[in-house]
């Protein structure tokens, strides 16, 4: 994955894995595809019958998330 993608994983073996929050210029806030992708990588880890452990974290010492980004532009569904 790129290294500019909004969530990037690190694969620590079988059993570990870091998924990274990776949006500092928002503080982390996770916008419709930060989340998308966020969901789609811990669906994909849940599928692994070795991995044991996904740590959470962030590239950015500031903020772990900064919750929803409220300055992401919605349609009505959204």
């Amino acid at each position: 994955m790129a290294a500019n993608a909004p969530v990037l994983t690190e694969e620590l073996g079988e059993q570990l894995a870091v998924v990274r929050l990776n949006r500092p210029q928002r503080r982390n806030a996770l916008d419709s595809e930060a989340l998308a992708l966020l969901n789609e990588t811990l669906d994909e880890l849940a599928g692994r019958e070795a991995l044991r452990a996904v740590v959470l974290s962030t590239t950015d010492v500031r903020a772990l998330c900064a919750g929803a980004d409220v300055a992401e532009a919605l349609d009505e569904a959204g």
